[in-house]
Parts: structure tokens; C-alpha cells; sequence
């Protein structure tokens, strides 16, 4: 299921969190990262996405904007 992708990036910038940061969070390469973002999210398990949401401290309102649009 494809997510905002736009809203993870400005959520990223508001924080001044980088991509770095965000593969380390997941335990993934920054390569696998981008390629995630690429395939509009499809890719990330739903653990990935729960570690992402809480990493980006989205509200649970937040999170199932971006992850459910």
C-alpha cells in the first residue's frame, strides 16, 4: 500500500532528521531507503512502518494519514 511520501520527507525536514538516520532506525542500508521511497512505500513491513512512525513521533492520527492515505 503506497504511502504520503511527501508528508514522511517533511516530517523529516521539521525534525532534522536525515535519511541516514531514518535507515539506521530501521536497520536498513540508505540505498534500500530510497529504493522504499521510490516504489511509493509499498515495500516497508509494517514493522518498519510502526519503527518509522514512532521515530518521527507522529501521532497516532499522523501516522495513519501517512501510512493509510
Amino acid at each position: 500500500m503506497p504511502i504520503a511520501i511527501e508528508q514522511v520527507k517533511h516530517r523529516m525536514c521539521d525534525l532534522g532528521i536525515t535519511v541516514k538516520e531514518v535507515a539506521s532506525e530501521l536497520d536498513i542500508n540508505e540505498s534500500t531507503y530510497y529504493r522504499k521511497i521510490a516504489n511509493n512505500g509499498d515495500t516497508f513491513s509494517i514493522g518498519q512502518i510502526q519503527r518509522l512512525a514512532e521515530f518521527l513521533k507522529l501521532t497516532k492520527m499522523e501516522a495513519r494519514e501517512i501510512f493509510l492515505p
